[in-house]
């Protein structure tokens, strides 16, 4: 039996393809938080009552309550930090790798500023978008394969810090992050009122009215009790006068 040789060839263009569908599901996610966060709010447009909705077309509904949700999320203090700290994962070196290994992302072509030839375009106004400079990550892929994937998987397993950690794990964690503090504010369809923000203020509204309530209840029986004694005075008092007249006049 004669000798077999084996030659192995690096699948580049998977692995390309991979990331660089990775890079245009983030930016799409990015695209569509940014356009809930400049959405313009309308004031004059509050949510319907049941007896407003009643008087109205659906098509009428439908398109006022467009304009009320609109806005919902404008500047989300959330979400804004949500996406700054998504930024500076991409822009952070990964620590803790060996000396003269790719150490951050712009060494294969991600970065949030679009490098072509001696021009750069992309700023801090795209909001965080990613661009890629397709032919210097192809070629690190097939260069430098394990140092890519030791930017993206790296986890240094430190839970305080992220700076021995590729991006994937830093965009896992922080997604995490920002889902518990959503969570947090405005519950999960499991949560109950007692466990999230927006779910107490909405119970402390719930019993201040009820609390409102019952005292009007209170004060509008006694008010009732004084009127009807009122009433039954002024009815005697005529009474008498009445009686009075009647007798002075004889």
């Amino acid at each position: 039996m004669g000798e077999a040789s084996v030659t192995t060839t690096r699948d580049v263009d998977t692995v390309f393809n991979t990331i660089k569908s990775f890079v245009d599901k983030y930016n799409d996610l990015i695209a569509s938080i940014n356009t809930k966060m400049s959405e313009k709010k309308y004031k004059d447009f509050q949510p319907l009552t049941d007896e407003e909705r009643s008087s109205m077309k659906d098509d009428q509904i439908k398109a006022w309550e467009e304009k009320a949700k609109s806005g919902t999320l404008h500047n989300d203090s959330l979400l804004s930090n949500g996406l700054t700290n998504f930024r500076s994962s991409f822009s952070k070196i990964v620590q803790g790798l060996p000396t003269g290994a790719l150490k951050s992302l712009s060494e294969i072509g991600i970065s949030s500023s679009s490098m072509g030839g001696s021009s750069v375009s992309g700023s801090y106004m795209d909001n965080g978008k990613i661009y890629l400079d397709e032919d210097k990550l192809k070629k690190a892929i097939a260069d430098k394969p394990d140092e890519v994937m030791a930017l993206f998987n790296a986890n240094d397993g430190i839970k305080d810090s992220d700076l021995g950690d590729g991006l994937a794990t830093r965009l896992y964690d922080r997604a995490n992050a920002l889902m518990d503090s959503i969570t947090a504010r405005a519950g999960a369809t499991t949560s109950v009122d007692t466990t999230y923000v927006m779910g107490k203020n909405i119970k402390d509204i719930n019993t201040r009215i009820d609390n409102l309530t019952t005292s009007l209840d209170v004060l509008q029986t006694r008010y009732y009790k004084q009127f009807t004694a009122m009433e039954k005075y002024i009815s005697q008092m005529q009474a008498q006068s009445s009686q009075l007249t009647s007798q002075l006049g004889r």
